[in-house]
């Protein structure tokens, strides 16, 4: 896989602990709502962006087919 698609998939991931932190701090229905939807949109991304640079080496793709699993 390539450093690329390695370093977005991290860098969503820091979006996603963020949005677990606001999802944490919300006081109302509202605000843990808009974190929580967020938080779902960030994750399912940082899933896409694996599987297409898995996609595009061939050495990874056994990886992602393996771990594509745990998603479920």
């Amino acid at each position: 896989m390539k450093k690329a698609g390695i370093e977005k998939a991290l860098k969503r991931l820091t979006l996603a602990s963020g949005h677990l932190k606001a999802i944490r701090a919300a006081t109302d229905y509202e605000a843990f709502e808009a974190a929580w939807y967020q938080f779902l949109v960030v994750a399912n991304s940082i899933d896409n962006v694996l599987e297409f640079s898995a996609s595009k080496d061939r050495k990874s793709r056994p990886w992602y087919g393996g771990k594509i699993h745990l998603r479920v």
